[in-house]
């Protein structure tokens, strides 16, 4: 997969991607949090693995089905679906007319570590490169994120996605 066909699955899907939160209560849990989490994992890709592109595309969508799984209602993030986020990713990369290799599923559905179920048949290199972007990013927004509550005063939040 190329950015651009990324970038067109982003577009297809703005209207549902662009105001959702990338968690319930960590990570970047506000609106447009998700935005914000799909462009600092495609960053950290360009920063460490600047020649291969389909981890990069990999990174712009890699979370985009959790527009699918957390609203926000009344201010509040909460479940809307009882179905991991890395199937409704897939789900709608489908949508928007796009087919991925098998190494780009499974790229998709291990970028957690492995820990969805049913288990994808094999990691692979460009599982373990969009992991490490995603976790580093994870971190460095959960980071983000204490410093702003610590210089607030208000009680540290709990750094566990």
């Amino acid at each position: 997969m190329k950015i651009t066909d990324a970038e067109n699955i982003i577009h297809f899907h703005i209207r549902e991607v662009r105001d959702a939160p990338c968690s319930i209560s960590h990570h970047l849990n506000k609106k447009g949090g998700l935005i914000i989490h799909l462009n600092n994992v495609m960053n950290l890709a360009k920063e460490f693995f600047a020649d291969d592109e389909t981890l990069q595309a990999m990174a712009l969508i890699h979370d985009v089905g959790k527009s699918r799984t957390y609203k926000i209602d009344n201010g509040e993030i909460r479940y809307v679906s009882d179905i991991d986020h890395v199937f409704h990713t897939i789900d709608m990369i489908k949508e928007a007319g796009y087919d991925l290799t098998e190494e780009e599923r499974n790229a998709i559905l291990l970028h957690h570590g492995g820990f969805t179920d049913p288990k994808p048949t094999k990691m692979c290199e460009l599982c373990i490169k969009l992991h490490m972007c995603d976790h580093l990013s994870t971190v460095r927004e959960q980071w983000h994120d204490m410093m702003i509550w610590y210089s607030f005063g208000k009680q540290r939040p709990v750094l566990v996605d």
